[in-house]
């Protein structure tokens, strides 16, 4: 907590330490519980073809959720919101779709990989009722399966090809 909170406040956030110190600390517990091996952590993706790039929170190994093989690799991003979001669902199918991951490691040094493709797109929800893990695509969707993950991919090429088209208008 105490570290938590002094990097809240030299970083100036609009938050209550003690609001984010209870985030950090509950998904720290959720991690211990269910981490097995972390692949990837905050890095960048990219795909090059389509010209995007964004931060997967954590591509890894879980333990725990039955039904799940313990090798099946999970796309994670953590959310502090109360409910999932139609937008959740498109930002990890787009990341899904991500050519490379940048890492940064530990000697300063970046290398530039495949991105591994997951098995699991998941959105980790910490909040004050504590953690719950929505997975996209296939039956426990929840948003059902009537749009694919495919399909929220293609919905955010076509949101991109409007923002670049309004952006161009303007200059």
């Amino acid at each position: 907590h105490d570290y938590t909170g002094s990097l809240i406040e030299r970083r100036g956030y609009a938050l209550k330490v003690e609001y984010c110190a209870d985030r950090v600390w509950t998904a720290v517990q959720w991690l211990d519980r269910h981490l097995l091996e972390p692949i990837i952590c905050e890095s960048m993706v990219v795909n090059w073809t389509a010209g995007w790039a964004g931060t997967v929170d954590l591509m890894c190994l879980l333990r725990g959720f039955e039904g799940i093989s313990e090798k099946a690799v999970w796309q994670i991003d953590f959310k502090t919101s109360k409910a999932p979001y139609a937008e959740h669902r498109v930002q990890a199918a787009t990341y899904r779709h991500a050519e490379s991951v940048i890492l940064r490691k530990y000697t300063g040094e970046i290398a530039v990989q495949p991105y591994p493709q997951p098995d699991i797109l998941a959105n980790v929800y910490v909040n004050e009722e504590g953690v719950q893990v929505f997975r996209w695509g296939g039956k426990d969707d929840l948003f059902g399966t009537d749009l694919s993950i495919e399909d929220a991919y293609n919905a955010f090429l076509y949101m991109m090809a409007v923002h670049y088209y309004f952006a161009r208008t303007k200059s």
